[in-house]
């Protein structure tokens, strides 16, 4: 039933979106039920993108954002625990990985 009816506001608002195209003269459109059919596919469309991004969006802040950050602490706890010093900007590994492309 949910569904239903999110399917008959999206009809709804296809009708409501090709009115205003056509009131406010931002593209010569006629009413007819194959471009309200048009937009209609158009906002199931972009909700289904949104859904995805949604969820992709996510993940992203989990793996790029979430694992560092526990990364970062268990390095940290492991340099305090051992009572080795913790080397914050030792960028070696990088400029020889650098040099390696040039």
């Amino acid at each position: 039933m949910k569904y239903i009816l999110q399917l008959i506001l999206y009809a709804v608002l296809a009708v409501i979106i090709v009115v205003l195209i056509q009131y406010y003269e931002l593209y010569p459109i006629e009413l007819n039920a194959l471009n309200v059919l048009y937009v209609f596919i158009a906002l199931l469309v972009l909700r289904l993108l949104f859904y995805i991004f949604t969820k992709v969006f996510k993940l992203f802040i989990f793996l790029f954002v979430f694992l560092p950050l526990v990364g970062l602490l268990v390095y940290v706890g492991y340099m305090y625990f051992t009572g080795q010093e913790i080397n914050w900007l030792n960028l070696d590994w990088l400029y020889s990985g650098i040099r390696f492309f040039l």
